[in-house]
């Protein structure tokens, strides 16, 4: 008996989860750094429901594709160099971001796949943190705990919905092109963009817009999405200190940079 004892209290109980992932945007080069981790999940026997416009060519055991493919037109995503990025400026990237967001939001949430999601049961909703919070419309009306995911450092109303510092006098914009480093002046315009980003770009052209169109096409009443947005337990992040540079990080806040890349790596093919 008392071996039997032992033996019981050694064995571990192992219960899998039903896992969302809501990963809208068109941009491949984001769900590229997805895929791993959903991958993985799926390896370590949870049930992984994953919305995207890249359903798998091979399907995997225990991911099941709910594919947005063709919702969003493709011409919206044409190739940008970053340095026509940086050219831009901050303010005008958000207002940009805001257009992909408003027509991300209105094509998928349409979608009758996607509003029957309300009607099932999940464990965890995995969503990409970018330029919009319209999905999050999901998370209130399932009432389930949510982690975000970021395929990019960290925007600028990324850090205040879970508590992480961001000092823009040394902590760069991503929308700017300066360093750790920067003069007096660089801080000023650093500071002031972060600030408009965050209070008033964001608030004005993401979440008010974000709101109505849950509200219409979920056909639920809906707080502000940033209340919902504050919710989150977790975000991962792609992004690494070496690269990145380094910068304070609260425990809910994790860099994952290189997630993405194959080990070993895949051989580069002759003719690229």
């Amino acid at each position: 008996m008392k071996v039997i004892a032992v033996t019981m209290l050694c064995i571990q109980l192992v219960t899998c989860s039903r896992i969302l992932a809501l990963f809208p945007h068109v941009g491949k080069s984001h769900y590229d750094v997805f895929h791993p981790y959903l991958k993985k999940l799926a390896s370590r026997g949870h049930e992984v429901v994953v919305v995207s416009h890249f359903p798998q060519e091979n399907p995997l055991p225990n991911i099941t594709d709910i594919s947005i493919k063709g919702s969003v037109p493709m011409a919206s995503m044409q190739a940008i160099s970053f340095k026509e990025v940086e050219s831009l400026g901050s303010i005008l990237n958000a207002v940009i971001l805001s257009y992909l967001a408003d027509l991300h939001c209105k094509s998928i949430l349409s979608l009758s796949k996607v509003q029957q999601l309300v009607n099932q049961r999940f464990d965890l909703i995995i969503t990409e943190l970018f330029n919009t919070d319209c999905f999050l419309g999901l998370v209130h009306i399932l009432k389930t705990p949510f982690i975000y995911f970021s395929s990019s450092v960290l925007m600028p109303w990324a850090n205040d919905r879970i508590g992480n510092p961001d000092n823009p006098s040394y902590i760069a914009n991503i929308f700017q092109s300066h360093s750790d480093k920067m003069s007096f002046l660089e801080r000023l315009s650093n500071t002031i963009d972060t600030v408009v980003d965050k209070w008033i770009v964001y608030p004005l052209l993401f979440d008010l817009p974000g709101r109505s169109i849950v509200e219409k096409h979920l056909g639920a009443p809906m707080p502000s999405l940033c209340d919902i947005a504050r919710r989150g337990s977790l975000i991962l992040v792609n992004s690494h200190f070496s690269l990145s540079k380094a910068r304070p990080l609260v425990p809910a806040v994790v860099e994952v940079g290189g997630i993405h890349i194959d080990a070993p790596p895949k051989k580069l093919p002759k003719v690229v």
